[in-house]
C-alpha cells in the first residue's frame, strides 16, 4: 500500500481516508463520518474541498522495470501519457500531479507504449 496526501475533493465517495488521527468514510462530495475511534463512529462533518487528507492505495499493476512512455486509461475513457520506469511509477506520477483520480477505483489499463533508450 502507498500513502498519499490529497485534497478532500480528490477522495472518491465511498473511500476511507485519514485526518487528525481519525479514520473517516466519505459519504458525499462535502461530507464524511468518523469510523475510528469507535466511540465517535457515525459522527458526520462537512469538509472544505481543499482540506488535506491521507489515503492509502494499492493497485494490481506490477512493476515492469522498463523505462518508457506509459498510457494510463481510466474507466470513463480519459487517458494520459507519462514517462516512468514502470506501470506503478506512471500511475503514481499522474495521481500525485492530480491528473488522475484515486488509482484503486478508476484505472482501466496501463500500457507501455514506447521504450526510452539510454536511461
Amino acid at each position: 500500500m502507498r500513502k498519499y496526501q490529497i485534497n478532500f475533493q480528490r477522495v472518491p465517495v465511498g473511500q476511507t481516508f485519514y485526518i487528525g488521527g481519525n479514520e473517516w468514510f466519505k459519504r458525499s462530495t462535502r461530507t464524511a463520518h468518523i469510523t475510528r475511534p469507535i466511540e465517535y463512529s457515525g459522527v458526520w462533518f462537512y469538509f472544505r474541498n481543499l482540506e488535506k487528507c491521507t489515503v492509502y492505495l494499492q493497485t494490481e499493476f506490477k512493476s515492469s522495470g522498463v523505462y518508457g512512455m506509459y498510457k494510463v486509461t481510466m474507466e470513463d475513457g480519459f487517458s494520459a501519457i507519462t514517462n516512468a520506469a514502470s506501470e506503478r511509477g506512471a500511475i503514481d506520477s499522474l495521481f500525485s500531479a492530480n491528473i488522475i483520480a484515486a488509482p484503486d477505483s478508476a484505472i482501466y489499463s496501463c500500457k507501455l507504449i514506447e521504450t526510452i533508450e539510454g536511461v
